[in-house]
């Protein structure tokens, strides 16, 4: 049902995406776009208002990213009320991190191997 409903979600510029899986919707918004981020999320809450659904806000984040070879880095992007920013976030199983590193991602799936390789090792004997 909830496929069905997001078809016609929809960004307001050419140049930026929503990508929909299940029960989940990220906005990507480039630096060069001609509609800012805030336009684009008054947008999806005004969808969401007109077919009856509310946002999670408390699960909505904002992620930046950014040439970490950089010397500055300047974010020209507003902050959105009530919407956590942050440098990394897990889409679709992967942790996804600010300065494209894989750092985190690699930690976790480093941490979930050596668990289960504990598990095998307690059920040998």
């Amino acid at each position: 049902m909830f496929v069905i409903l997001t078809l016609d979600l929809n960004t307001v510029s050419n140049c930026n995406v929503i990508i929909k899986l299940a029960d989940d919707s990220t906005l990507l918004v480039p630096d060069n776009s001609d509609v800012g981020v805030e336009i684009e999320f008054n947008n999806v809450q005004e969808w969401a208002g007109d077919n009856t659904m509310i946002l999670n806000l408390i699960k909505t984040k904002v992620l930046i990213f950014h040439n970490p070879k950089a010397r500055t880095y300047y974010s020209n992007v507003p902050i959105l009320l009530n919407i956590e920013r942050v440098t990394s976030a897990k889409l679709l199983g992967i942790y996804t991190q600010s300065n494209f590193s894989c750092d985190i991602h690699f930690n976790h799936i480093i941490t979930v191997f050596s668990q289960r390789l504990h598990i095998l090792k307690v059920l040998k004997r």
